[in-house]
């Protein structure tokens, strides 16, 4: 190859390698914005309005609950969320990173209690009633009575 051929031959190679390395680092920075915004979206972690406000002398437990009722939930952040047919609510955090709880007491003998993951929905069923609980923005089932921001009745 002599000079002129290497010149014709290097002068249309740099254009096409700047090219494709512009149309490279376009599509790798759109895939990293799409990242990055789906790597937001994971990374967001749901509230619970209710927990914003301090406790107050409502959000006591039932004294006749027994104590292993609540072992999964952290008593201390206890909120009393409301009533529904003579089932009262309260909504607390689990005693495992990211889990909410709610207890559902119509009397000594006729309560639930179920904790799940705070991305929710958590579904609480049995002899105190059927209730839904999720996050601040979410929508409860089809049908269902708001019972707070957070809870809901099917």
């Amino acid at each position: 190859m002599n000079f002129a051929s290497s010149r014709r031959f290097w002068s249309s190679l740099v254009p096409s390698v700047i090219g494709g390395t512009l149309l490279l680092a376009a599509c790798g920075s759109q895939n990293s914005d799409a990242d990055s915004s789906s790597k937001e979206a994971s990374n967001t972690v749901p509230t619970y309005v209710v927990f914003d406000r301090a406790a107050e002398e409502i959000d006591e437990l039932p004294h006749d609950l027994p104590d292993y009722a609540v072992e999964s939930a952290d008593k201390t952040t206890a909120r009393f969320v409301g009533e529904y047919e003579a089932t009262s609510l309260w909504l607390m955090r689990g005693r495992e990173p990211a889990m909410i709880c709610l207890l559902a007491h119509r009397s000594e003998e006729k309560w639930n209690v179920a904790c799940a993951g705070e991305q929710g929905p958590l579904a609480v069923s049995g002899d105190a009633g059927h209730f839904t609980v999720m996050a601040d923005g979410g929508a409860g089932p089809a049908g269902a009575t708001q019972i707070s921001e957070n809870v809901f009745s099917y």
